[in-house]
């Protein structure tokens, strides 16, 4: 049974009831006149007007108009001779009777009248549609662009175009003529954006409804392992589509102003490469490690199976001596042919990715550096570092992440090294000059990276013309509080990879011996559980004991150049020496050694208490061990 026959059937009776009871009660009070008002008004009048202001027009109108009307003209006969004989009974039935039958009949024609009052309004509204943009186009000087076609996006619509045979108007034309096609629909600045079709002659016009932009948008709580070979996701487009870089095979440069958001985006890169299984994260972070500390907390408070970060510099000695570790790295890898072409990560041959947070202050030029003759590591030697293992590292499948607050030159160390940065990441610029030194290509997505206001949105730049889609839009990336990269740690600490033993032989002892430098320098965190460094190394070979260094015995090769260091520590007292003054002393002596050579012995010696680091670079010998072996 239909809806509206059971309707019919339950409201046909009660209805039919009322006006039968209506006429009865007027004849009882001897009224007469009283059920003509009440006929002309209730029961005519009003279902008229009721049926107007509901149905407007339509059969469902005119039956609700014959139903008042009849019911009307039963009142007033009931009222002029009497309701409680049979033919008024009779003639109140049968014409309910019928009126109560043909409710479905209306009901199904008024269905079918709305269906076409609502698809002439839908064809009404698209053929509104089809000549907007083309008028509006038409307005500010660009005919025969052709509607062809719409589709709904997250933050709004796209509107498909075709151009004119004629070749007068073109994409660049209608791309550059972006903000006066805004002034004239009167939509906010930024709202609309073309694209480039399938076909020269096609046309897409994002449409933006709502300003993701302007949105926070959180990191999402993802728990399922994630691979290095994959787009890795950062944020949502402009349109509301997710934006995923690949970082596979390929050098970063993420550029932004103080307050852009760019150590957030470091922090949800770091994220993002946490739940990987296939990738081993360094860090070189010269502001005390205040952005890659939290990473590690964790683990040292023994919160966590491993570190994020599984290996952190805090100063200049040990970024020298992390990228010459990765440049051993390389070379072992490009010597055992491992992978044919390339490698292609996995958890047992793990990329490795080193997020280096401001550059400028460790490879720009004038930025930072050795302003003494002392001092041991130059920002133009982190540079040459740096070049180095961006263009050699590709297909070893060892690449850099690195920020900074400006593109030049003078802040990413070499336009080489600058150069090799395929993928590009622009946050908030202080000018369009600015803006070309991060994209310098494309005019368009420079001023349009200059005009971005919102902290925390960008553009992705990469392969030369966008994302891995050829796209380059506006991006909001996502938010990560600092209160929750503790957890996130905590959460993928077990699935952080260990190197290959072909990576952890080349990457060698002073990859073994990070963590009793990071301690030896003071680095742990406050708050962290205290680990004993001698827990945290394995070292390769056993050290010489003291009394053996400076007995006179081992004097031969390596073990005599390391007497001699400890014996130059020990005489240099409380001032100590800094590396290359022990390096220059050496090879006054006829001893020529890698000063990372130098850091080992020293750093040997730091973990097994006998010489501890001092300020501005230098290192000392203890006293109290001195006290000791004089005892002894």
């Amino acid at each position: 049974m239909s809806g509206s026959l059971r309707a019919a059937l339950s409201r046909g009776p009660l209805i039919t009831l009322t006006v039968f009871g209506a006429g009865a009660a007027a004849r009882l009070v001897a009224r007469p006149e009283l059920a003509l008002i009440l006929a002309g008004v209730v029961l005519c009048v009003l279902p008229i007007l009721v049926a107007m202001l509901i149905t407007r027009t339509g059969p469902l109108a005119l039956y609700a108009c014959a139903c008042g009307m009849l019911a009307a003209g039963w009142l007033a006969y009931a009222a002029a001779a009497t309701a409680w004989t049979a033919i008024p009974v009779v003639a109140l039935l049968l014409p309910a009777a019928a009126m109560t039958g043909l409710y479905p009949v209306v009901m199904r024609k008024q269905e079918r009248a709305a269906e076409d009052a609502r698809l002439a309004l839908a064809d009404a509204e698209a053929a509104r549609e089809r000549g907007k943009w083309p008028a509006l186009l038409a307005r500010i000087g660009h005919r025969e662009v052709e509607y062809a076609g719409r589709e709904p996006a997250v933050a709004g619509y796209q509107v498909h175009l075709r151009l004119p045979r004629s070749g007068k108007v073109t994409y660049q034309m209608l791309a550059a003529c972006t903000e006066r096609l805004e002034v004239a629909a009167r939509l906010r600045r930024g709202s609309l954006r073309f694209e480039r079709g399938d076909h020269a002659h096609r046309v897409i016009l994002h449409v933006a409804e709502r300003d993701m932009l302007a949105r926070t948008v959180p990191l999402p709580a993802g728990h399922e392992p994630m691979s290095i070979n994959r787009p890795v996701p950062l944020g949502i487009y402009q349109d509301g589509e997710v934006c995923a870089v690949t970082l596979r095979e390929v050098a970063t440069l993420i550029v932004g102003l103080r307050g852009s958001g760019k150590s957030n985006l470091l922090n949800v890169l770091i994220a993002q490469l946490a739940r990987c299984r296939d990738v081993l994260i360094f860090a070189i972070d010269l502001k005390g490690g205040r952005m890659a500390a939290p990473w590690i907390a964790p683990w040292l408070a023994g919160q966590a199976d491993k570190p994020v970060i599984d290996w952190l510099a805090t100063d200049r000695q040990e970024a020298e001596i992390m990228l010459r570790a990765l440049l051993c790295a390389v070379d072992a890898r490009a010597r055992s042919f491992s992978g044919g072409e390339k490698i292609v990560p996995s958890a047992s041959q793990p990329a490795v990715l080193l997020v280096c947070d401001e550059v400028a202050v460790i490879l720009g030029l004038g930025t930072g550096g050795p302003r003494h003759g002392d001092q041991e590591v130059s920002n133009a030697t982190l540079a040459g570092l740096a070049t180095r293992l961006v263009m050699t590292g590709r297909s070893e499948a060892i690449d850099l992440i690195m920020a900074t607050q400006r593109g030049a030159v003078t802040m990413t160390g070499s336009a080489d090294l600058k150069s090799q940065c395929a993928l590009r990441i622009g946050l908030g610029v202080s000018s369009q000059a600015d803006a070309r030194l991060i994209i310098p290509d494309d005019v368009k997505i420079a001023a349009e990276l200059a005009g971005l206001r919102h902290p925390g949105s960008g553009i992705v730049h990469q392969g030369g013309s966008g994302d891995k889609n050829g796209r380059a839009l506006p991006v909001k990336f996502y938010r990560i509080e600092h209160d929750t990269i503790g957890e996130i740690a905590g959460r993928f600490g077990h699935l952080r990879p260990e190197p290959d033993p072909l990576l952890a032989s080349a990457l060698g002892y002073e990859y073994l011996t990070r963590w009793s430098r990071f301690y030896a320098r003071g680095s742990r965190p406050a708050g962290t559980a205290t680990v004993l460094a001698s827990s945290l190394i394995t070292p390769a070979v056993a050290a010489p004991t003291v009394r053996e260094l400076t007995s006179g015995e081992h004097l031969d090769g390596a073990s005599g150049a390391r007497a001699l260091t400890v014996a130059m520590l020990r005489s240099a007292g409380v001032k100590g020496m800094t590396i290359r003054g022990i390096a220059e002393r050496l090879a006054g002596d006829g001893q020529e050694v890698a000063r990372h050579t130098i850091v080992r012995w020293l750093t040997e010696e730091a973990a097994l208490g006998r010489a501890e680091p001092a300020s501005y670079g230098r290192w000392k010998w203890r006293a109290d061990d001195d006290a000791s072996v004089a005892s002894g």
